[in-house]
């Protein structure tokens, strides 16, 4: 039954090839609220790339169960496209 509940919860997606930019960020939800802005308000406007039809992602380094839940230690993504 826990595997079937799991099922209609999670999916697992191959991705395909895709162009991402990514920042590394380690600190609080502060730090990757900064991060993310960021990428979407200074980095996004000032090259030739826009955000691609395709989620964002939080790329995990180390895991919360690993340095506990105050802390962050992940890449926050964005696919991108070249305008």
């Amino acid at each position: 039954m826990c595997s079937t509940i799991l099922a209609r919860i999670f999916s697992i997606r191959d991705l395909d090839s895709q162009q991402v930019v990514a920042i590394h960020c380690a600190g609080d939800l502060g730090h990757v609220d900064r991060a993310w802005h960021y990428l979407y308000r200074i980095w996004l406007p000032s090259v030739a790339f826009e955000p691609a039809d395709l989620p964002a992602m939080e790329v995990f380094v180390r895991l919360p169960e690993e340095i506990g839940w105050q802390t962050f230690d992940l890449q926050v993504c964005i696919p991108v496209v070249r305008l």
